[in-house]
């Protein structure tokens, strides 16, 4: 699939796979301890490693784990749910728009906050927050109908790099607008105990240092940084996995005297950005050139 975004190259030290844009950038400091057997690919170039999607799905479940493959799991269940409409014979289903559907530790707003009955989810490049989704089958495919681009069988039918006006616009659903940061860390131990170990630290490092920023809060108030662990994306082999994504117009909290570009918009905003083999010590960095 080629995605429908030009290739960039926007400085030495990362590679920009879309230029709205995706990135994975390589750091790399002392690694935690790994089982045996397990290790990290330190030598496999980061470029094109990140796989090709037009939106990203950040579903909320309240949990730090899930089944290997998160559309296996029994009981309600919206990454199945929308897996099986945007696969290949899905209803939904676009060649050339490739939705990423990830669960995340993020609390829902279900019955018992156990995410059963209700959920919630971030949507991206839109940077929306959308606070309540019925968990049924029907829920699910009126999620899709009304904030994923919709498939067609038309071949003259334009691309769309964002998603339909519908995903503001729609009755159906009250979305928020994302308007600071949103990190996700790959933790996802039962597929890969690499990204388990990595996950749960990073989280712990990435939480330390935004708190020294600016408070943390639920994900409802979008006034703050938003952090949490995130199901499969890829790359086992480059953990630490994390994905950091910038609201258009971002500007960064006032923090230490002395910050470079203090007050001004986020060079980043309005993009996506993958970082891989990021460790521990890395955060601190991470954190004052993306965030």
């Amino acid at each position: 699939m080629k995605p429908n975004f030009h290739l960039i190259f926007k400085h030495p030290r990362y590679f920009s796979c879309f230029s709205h844009g995706i990135q994975r950038r390589r750091i790399h400091t002392g690694p935690p301890v790994l089982p045996c057997g397990l290790c990290i690919d330190r030598d496999k170039p980061l470029a094109d490693t990140a796989p090709p999607y037009n939106q990203h799905v950040v579903i909320s479940t309240g949990r730090d784990d899930w089944a290997s493959r998160i559309e296996s799991e029994d009981g309600p269940n919206m990454a199945k749910g929308l897996k099986e409409l945007l696969g290949l014979k899905g209803e939904f289903h676009h060649p050339d728009h490739q939705v990423l559907v990830t669960n995340s530790s993020f609390p829902t707003n279900g019955s018992g906050g156990n995410g059963k009955d209700i959920t919630s989810a971030y949507l991206f490049p839109s940077f929306q927050y959308i606070p309540r989704i019925a968990n049924t089958q029907e829920g699910h495919r009126t999620f899709a109908r009304e904030l994923l681009p919709r498939a067609t069988n038309s071949t003259s039918t334009a691309h769309h790099s964002s998603p339909p006006e519908s995903a503001a616009t729609s009755t159906l659903f009250t979305p928020r607008s994302v308007t600071t940061p949103v990190v996700l860390i790959c933790g996802h131990g039962t597929r890969d105990q690499r990204c388990g170990i990595y996950g749960t630290i990073l989280r712990n490092h990435f939480r330390l240092h935004l708190a020294s920023t600016t408070p943390l809060s639920h994900p409802a108030q979008p006034s703050t940084p938003h952090i949490a662990l995130i199901s499969h994306i890829g790359g086992h082999a480059f953990a630490g996995n994390v994905i950091i994504y910038i609201p258009p117009g971002y500007i960064p909290p006032q923090t230490a005297e002395g910050h470079e570009g203090e007050g001004q918009m986020n060079k980043l905003a309005g993009s996506g950005i993958w970082y891989g083999r990021v460790e521990p010590d890395s955060v601190c960095d991470i954190v004052r050139e993306t965030i």
